[in-house]
């Protein structure tokens, strides 16, 4: 079984600056860049029960996905993650 990983997005419109980039530091735990986003559409819809990911959305709102693993944890609240990877909007349009 694959670890399970943690992920933020970056989100914008289309031909957007990467200044005006939103970070929605969410933090969503899954076992692929993918399921992070297919996930992130089920829970910010009423969900349906034949839900199926947008693809032009995710196409046109998603232009980072920050990938992260569980460093530390101090005390009750404190959680440390350590930033592996960050994926583009170009490898994310690839696998819709």
């Amino acid at each position: 079984m694959a670890q399970i990983k943690y992920y933020s997005f970056k989100v914008g419109t289309i031909r957007s600056s990467p200044k005006t980039w939103k970070l929605q530091d969410i933090k969503i735990p899954a076992n692929s860049p993918k399921q992070a986003l297919i996930m992130d559409q089920f829970l910010k819809r009423d969900c349906p029960d034949n839900f199926k990911a947008n693809s032009a959305l995710i196409c046109m709102v998603y232009r980072q996905i920050i990938e992260f693993e569980f460093s530390s944890s101090v005390g009750l609240t404190r959680v440390n993650y350590k930033k592996l990877r960050t994926y583009s909007e170009y490898e994310i349009n690839t696998w819709f």
